[in-house]
């Protein structure tokens, strides 16, 4: 018996350095954004106008509001738990509730959002695709804080392959959106369960148990998180959503067309930081300034990383924007640096808030996402009246940029409050 304990313990991988697990997760990562860039000028290629492309648009934007739901936020919660006061089987068991209750929330609202019966059938479908990439978050939560993020990587790779293949290919055989996404879904569910979850299962036991109790706990303690993320996403959401009430479904398909490829700014500057979540973690449990030190490097890193990729994709984006979508998208190739500034502000908020998890300090998270839901409710219809498209940018950049300085004078008072 104790042999076959020990033999067990052997078979589980060693961790990688930093730097692999950075190069592994930022890669595959990529990768994977790039892909679900690709479909949503895929959709306007194997489409004909623009109809369709405002109508995943629109999925998306729901899909974002149901995806901090389904994960409770809980993957910088699940890795900085040093102490270990959830197994990880109690996190897999967790999941599974949480995507119940974000569908129990956000099929009601789809119903509200939209009475147009095609808007609401695709929603439907592509949450499926989300209610799959939420499971695979708290599988990707146990390599993570395993410190193996090249299954990560390759898991994401693989993903942004067959997503990007199962879509245009259901596009182009059946003509129909509903079809392509319900083969995109399944697709990705088989790599879910055919690659990530043996991969996983080699860390931790990964057979859901929780107690009514463990669950109860969960719920309340991580409420603030969910709630922030939904906010940070809702800033998005509900500033796209304002528009196509106000312009249609088909303009919002064109500044979909010119604002998704931006999300590689915030997909890349997030996964730049995410290897870096574990050891900060353990320097905030050992006390002293090693955790300052370490978050304003890290910090550093991420300001300028996204400042060289604003300014760099700014000069080559119009140009690489015509060449895929052609004349059609010329008139509006002018939103895109607004794009991608607000784009890289979310990414550095994001950054901030996980921080402020590894702090524990959750209250001054909602505080600073409530603040910018409160800006882009004030903000979004005005903005988008006197602006048009940019009226998205301007609400975005506007709410975020506020929510940033709450969230930083927020970390620097627990950081103070913890070294003293």
């Amino acid at each position: 018996m104790e042999h076959t304990i020990s033999s067990k313990q052997d078979e589980k991988p060693e961790p990688l350095s930093l730097r692999r697990n950075i190069f592994f997760n930022t890669l595959g990562s990529l990768m994977y954004q790039g892909c679900l860039w690709l479909t949503t000028v895929l959709v306007v290629i194997l489409s004909s106008g623009y109809n369709d492309s405002g109508l995943l648009a629109f999925a998306m934007a729901v899909g974002n509001m149901f995806n901090p739901i389904a994960t409770y936020n809980m993957r910088p919660y699940q890795v900085s738990d040093v102490k270990g006061d959830y197994s990880q089987d109690n996190y897999v068991a967790f999941r599974l509730v949480t995507l119940v209750i974000g569908f129990i929330i956000i099929i009601p609202y789809t119903f509200v959002s939209s009475n147009d019966p095609l808007t609401i059938c695709v929603v439907l479908i592509y949450l499926l695709f989300k209610a799959d990439e939420a499971f695979c978050d708290v599988l990707y939560g146990v390599e993570q804080r395993a410190e193996r993020m090249d299954f990560i990587g390759i898991s994401q790779f693989l993903r942004g392959i067959v997503l990007v293949t199962a879509f245009s290919a259901g596009l182009l055989l059946s003509g129909s959106l509903p079809i392509a996404v319900v083969v995109m879904s399944l697709s990705c569910m088989a790599v879910t369960f055919l690659y990530d979850f043996p991969h996983a299962s080699r860390f931790a036991c990964l057979k859901p148990h929780i107690q009514y109790r463990q669950t109860l706990l969960l719920l309340k303690s991580c409420l603030p998180l969910v709630v922030s993320t939904l906010f940070i996403g809702m800033v998005v959401s509900l500033s796209r959503q304002c528009f196509s009430n106000l312009y249609g479904t088909e303009e919002l398909g064109r500044y979909a067309a010119v604002a998704t490829p931006a999300v590689l700014v915030q997909a890349a500057a997030r996964y730049l930081y995410a290897p870096v979540l574990a050891p900060l973690s353990a320097d905030w449990n050992k006390g002293g300034s090693s955790f300052r030190r370490s978050f304003i490097k890290t910090a550093a890193l991420m300001c300028l990383c996204c400042a060289v990729m604003v300014i760099i994709l700014s000069i080559v984006g119009g140009p690489l924007l015509m060449l895929v979508y052609g004349s059609s998208i010329s008139n509006y190739v002018y939103l895109f640096p607004w794009v991608l500034v607000g784009t890289a502000l979310i990414a550095f908020f994001c950054f901030v808030t996980d921080i402020l998890i590894v702090c524990r300090n959750l209250r001054c998270l909602l505080v600073s996402a409530t603040i910018a839901i409160v800006i882009t409710a004030v903000t979004m219809l005005p903005f988008e009246r006197l602006f048009g498209m940019n009226g998205i940018n301007y609400t975005i950049i506007s709410a975020v940029s506020v929510g940033i300085v709450a969230a930083c004078f927020s970390l620097f008072l627990s950081i103070r409050k913890h070294e003293s």
